[in-house]
């Protein structure tokens, strides 16, 4: 079978962003509040002053995510819905990393 080269280049192409979309996320370990805020710049801590804050559910789980990158960020998981954030406390909006993070929490 033949292939014209701008075929084979959009193969390639398609299959290397398949491949840098996953694993972006190196490992994902379960933690507290308090842990996960540890990462932060102190200015930047919310929740771990009160360790009992009344605007974090009971049933929410916290995790320390690190990237293949070295970089690390925060995840917080309530029922089935997780979020990402940065270490200033900034949420991070991307579907594809989401994805990424739930399938390593719930193999």
């Amino acid at each position: 079978m033949k292939l014209a080269k701008s075929k084979l280049k959009r193969i390639i192409k398609e299959e290397l962003q398949n491949v840098l979309r996953e694993n972006r996320v190196a490992s994902v370990e379960a933690a507290s509040i308090e842990d996960a805020e540890e990462l932060m710049d102190p200015i930047y801590r919310a929740h771990s002053f009160s360790p009992q804050s009344s605007f974090i559910e009971e049933d929410t789980q916290f995790f320390i995510v690190t990237l293949a990158n070295g970089e690390e960020i925060n995840a917080q998981l309530r029922d089935g819905e997780i979020g990402l954030y940065d270490l200033q406390d900034n949420q991070i909006n991307n579907e594809e990393l989401e994805r990424e993070v739930l399938r390593k929490i719930n193999p």
